[in-house]
């Protein structure tokens, strides 16, 4: 039997899309907890992370789902690193911890997938990409997931 909340719609178990962010949150925070997911700052559901944060942090989000029999969808999750200033005070990216969280985000799907009942995989290429305008970059990784649901 399934571990986690689910609703039921026409007969049939399905996530929400807060039950599927909690779950993923909570094993998520657990990596943190163990070890596997080395970052100094938090672990953040969807829009929940501070504006003005310095701290490196991870980020979670639904963008695309749906409720059929098996569900399918696209989660996002980023990793947020200050950035560093040079020797000409001009702020840039940090690369080396960039590209480290890149290959800790490499990993995630088959860790998250080992975690329980819902099947994670990558959908695209793993980015770093820049939020200038809090001096900060930001690796990310899409990930397709899949929810066998019961009768």
């Amino acid at each position: 039997r399934r571990s986690t909340k689910i609703a039921q719609r026409n007969g049939i178990d399905i996530m929400t899309g807060n039950e599927l962010l909690t779950y993923m949150y909570k094993h998520i925070v657990q990596l943190k907890n163990d070890g596997y997911l080395p970052i100094k700052g938090n672990v953040y559901k969807a829009n929940e992370r501070p504006l003005d944060a310095q701290t490196e942090d991870c980020c979670i989000a639904i963008i695309a789902g749906n409720a059929s029999q098996i569900q399918e969808g696209e989660v996002v999750v980023n990793i947020y690193v200050q950035d560093v200033m040079n020797a000409e005070g001009l702020w840039k990216e940090d690369r080396e911890r960039t590209e480290a969280m890149e290959h800790i985000l490499d990993g995630l799907p088959m860790l998250l997938t080992s975690m329980g009942d819902v099947r994670f995989t990558a959908s695209g290429m793993i980015l770093t990409l820049t939020e200038e305008d809090i001096h900060q970059h930001f690796a990310s990784i899409k990930m397709s997931f899949k929810v066998l649901t019961e009768y």
